[in-house]
């Protein structure tokens, strides 16, 4: 044990001091006698990946915006400008100070194993590693909170796509990104984001339901004005 604890000192000394190791943010668990685990791999694999040829970047979701702006532009539409009416109103609205807010305790719970899946991209067939943090309920989460969404009436869906077909996080396929899509009645194309936390999703919904405020992880409590920012950049919409 006690050798173990030295091996794991140094290494520990020698992220904090050398650059190029802190760029891994992480401790090698071969080096200190132990087996390789999954996150171990999953590094090594995002460092291997880093060391090949720069990819083209998809423009797929670049042209889907320059799309749906046109169409945007040309065809009025009376469910956008409900959303834009209802969110210029929520922005005008007060709201309580963040020190009169009610927040509930700090939970904690176990760390999620370390599991690594393969993820094959639709668009481009790329095979990613996706080592699961928390990434599996985030899934769950966002996917309930856009089948609300569908049962408010509302035409989303979502996809998952590689890093480099959503054009996120540079020209290595190193990332998952979750695609947001929503469609106004009457129009052909739809609005895409890319957003993979699930509290946006949340927010969003709120939203939706005309509601001006949710409550955070920890029971916090949040108005919806407050992202608006975020609204825009998932419905499409500009006020």
């Amino acid at each position: 044990m006690k050798v173990y604890i030295e091996k794991f000192k140094e290494k520990l000394c020698q992220i904090l001091n050398d650059e190029e190791e802190g760029k891994k943010m992480f401790i090698d668990s071969a080096e200190l006698g132990k087996p390789i685990g999954d996150r171990e791999k999953y590094y090594h694999w995002a460092e291997e990946q880093r060391t090949l040829p720069e990819e083209k970047t998809s423009d797929w979701l670049a042209t889907q915006k320059v799309i749906y702006e046109q169409e945007e532009k040309s065809v009025p539409n009376a469910e956008r400008e409900e959303l834009i009416q209802r969110l210029k109103a929520m922005a005008e609205e007060e709201v309580l100070p963040r020190e009169q807010r009610l927040m509930g305790a700090m939970c904690y719970c176990p760390a999620a194993p370390d599991i690594t899946y393969t993820f094959s991209c639709p668009r481009c067939g790329r095979i990613i590693k996706e080592l699961d943090y928390d990434s599996r309920d985030e899934l769950n989460k966002i996917t309930s909170l856009v089948e609300e969404m569908k049962q408010l009436g509302y035409d989303v869906k979502t996809e998952r796509v590689c890093s480099v077909c959503s054009g996120s996080s540079g020209r290595h396929p190193l990332d998952v990104d979750t695609l947001f899509y929503f469609r106004f009645r009457g129009m052909e194309t739809y609005h895409v984001a890319v957003a993979n936390c699930s509290w946006v999703y949340k927010v969003v919904l709120s939203f939706l339901r005309s509601e001006n405020a949710y409550y955070g992880d920890r029971d916090e409590l949040k108005y919806v004005s407050e992202q608006k920012d975020i609204i825009e950049e998932m419905l499409g919409i500009k006020i």
